[in-house]
């Protein structure tokens, strides 16, 4: 028996794309600046213990998907005897976590986000700003528009 409930997109079943602001909003919130996540990650590579890992540590209680494995009859019994019950800490330890919360890369990749360092117009609008901003060319005067020029330029590849 077929579902009655009804699909957006009948072959991929896909959600909807969002509008364009919440997308833009979405992109601004990544850290784009790969130059400077990198050179962070590779100054921190030579010491010990690893703590600038770009990539952030995970905690167990703080995934949503996990949540309800702790509000077992007998979880919070466990937690309180390992020390975990207030939010506990990563599995690599509180000091990475501390790092990583408010350390040096947290307090400089923070800032730079915060001030739009890192989020060009080229890398956050993506493919939506291929060919939007095209002008046309003029020769001479007023004579040649873009459709002049692009007819130009197969002109001179047929010959």
């Amino acid at each position: 028996m077929p579902s009655k409930k009804k699909c957006r997109n009948k072959i991929y079943k896909t959600p909807p794309t969002p509008p364009p602001t919440k997308l833009r909003q979405f992109e601004n919130g990544f850290v784009l600046d790969c130059v400077a996540v990198s050179s962070i990650s590779d100054d921190f590579s030579k010491l010990n213990p690893k703590l600038g890992q770009v990539i952030p540590p995970y905690n167990s209680q703080n995934d949503k998907f996990v949540n309800s494995y702790f509000k077992y009859k007998g979880m919070s019994k466990m937690l309180k005897r390992t020390k975990q019950l207030n939010g506990g800490c990563s599995i690599e330890g509180k000091a990475v976590d501390y790092f990583h919360n408010k350390g040096h890369r947290h307090i400089y990749l923070s800032q730079r986000n915060k001030s739009g360092a890192g989020h060009s117009r080229e890398l956050t609008s993506g493919h939506s700003s291929f060919m939007c901003d095209i002008q046309p060319i003029i020769e001479q005067a007023d004579r040649c528009s873009l459709v002049c020029y692009w007819y130009s330029i197969v002109q001179e590849v047929q010959s």
